[in-house]
This record gives C-alpha cells, sequence and structure tokens, in this order.
C-alpha cells in the first residue's frame, strides 16, 4: 500500500496554482537562509504547495532515476555508483534552480555526509518510521519547520531495484561494489536496507517569492 501510495505521488499530475506574491523578499539570491517564510501557513497553502512539491518530485525522481538505469545499462554498478558521486548532485542542482526550490535527499542512515537529517527532519522521520513499523500510511505533507523554511517532505520507500547500492554487502552488494563505495563514501551508513524500508525522506524547500 505504501509503495503503491508513492507511485500515486510520483506520477500525480500537476494542479495548476496561482502565482503571487508570499512570504518574505529573498535579499541574497544565492543564500538559502534568506528564504524564511513570513506569510501565514494555512490549509490552503498546504495544499497549494503540496500540489507543487508533487510536480517537482515526480520530475526529480524521473529524471535521477531514468540517468541511474542508463548509467546501469552503459557500466553495471561501479558505473551508476561512480555517476552518482559525480553527477547526481549537479541533476538536482539544476532541478532545483530551474523550479525556484531546494531540493534534497535525507536519511538517518546517510551516504553523503551532507544528506543527515537536521533535528526537525529526525522528528518528522520517526513519525514516518512509528507509522511504517504500524503499517499504517506514511503521506507526504508540507510543513513549516521550527526554522521557519516552508518545506515539502515524501518518504523514500526501498525497492529491489535499490538493494544492488543499498541491501546488505556480500548479499545484495557485491563485494568489489563494496569497496568502491567505501572508497568514495567512507563514512557510509546507508546498507542493510529490505525491500519496503524507510530509507529516508525527499526535501523540497521553497523559495517564496518565486511560486
Amino acid at each position: 500500500m505504501k509503495t503503491k501510495y508513492l507511485s500515486i505521488v510520483l506520477l500525480i499530475l500537476f494542479i495548476s496554482v496561482s502565482c503571487g506574491y508570499i512570504g518574505s523578499k529573498r535579499v541574497k539570491p544565492n543564500d538559502e537562509t534568506t528564504w524564511i517564510w513570513t506569510g501565514p501557513f494555512t490549509d490552503d497553502i498546504a495544499a497549494k504547495y503540496k500540489s507543487i512539491g508533487r510536480e517537482v518530485l515526480k520530475e526529480s525522481f524521473l529524471t535521477l532515476t531514468g540517468e541511474v538505469s542508463r548509467a546501469m545499462k552503459e557500466g553495471g554498478v561501479p558505473h551508476a555508483v561512480q555517476y552518482c558521486n559525480m553527477k547526481a548532485y549537479p541533476i538536482i542542482d539544476s532541478l532545483s534552480k530551474a523550479n525556484h526550490v531546494s531540493i534534497k535527499r535525507v536519511a538517518m542512515k546517510n551516504r553523503n555526509p551532507d544528506n543527515f537529517m537536521r533535528a526537525f527532519e529526525q522528528e518528522l522521520y520517526k513519525d514516518y518510521a512509528m507509522k511504517h513499523i504500524q503499517k499504517m500510511s506514511i503521506m507526504d505533507q508540507v510543513v513549516l519547520s521550527k526554522d521557519n523554511y516552508l518545506e515539502y517532505y515524501a518518504p523514500i520507500i526501498v525497492t529491489a531495484q535499490c538493494l544492488a547500492c543499498h541491501g546488505k554487502p556480500g548479499t545484495d552488494i557485491q563485494p568489489e561494489n563494496y569497496e568502491l563505495i567505501k572508497s568514495l563514501y567512507p563514512d557510509d551508513k546507508a546498507i542493510d536496507h529490505y525491500v519496503g524500508d524507510l530509507r529516508g525522506m525527499w526535501r523540497i524547500r521553497f523559495m517564496p517569492t518565486k511560486q
């Protein structure tokens, strides 16, 4: 049910939203700390930005999975791992700029050190994890964080295709591929997952004056 729901989220059509000024002006264009939300946070605002978040997530997911699938076909897991190491962040940055957002994948068991969850995200993740353990639906959501960022979150669920890089070393991850992963990410913790696990969350932070 949870995997089916996530698929629906990723494929949902974009709901057009009206443009307008909401929130505070972004003083320094290259400084994300100025993306502070100062406008109201209502159910209508949450619904509007959930629609935007779903569309950005759909584009990001399809772009990344398409590129990784192509890399896998070209050179297997080693090529895909090196491709992700070199190209994933430039792709995400490009999508972020095009959509006037900041896109990130965060996890407790992170691979890249930059993807470790901040305290507020850990609270959201623990709530997702408890519901996941209890076999309850875990829904995407828009929240106003404790540091006043307007953000969209959606769970990342492990599929069979993830195991070659995020499964159990020696069983799902071949030894030579795991050695490559460790060479690129010495502090890697994103392993020992099973199909259906909650691996982390997508986080999309909105730039108020551009939506």
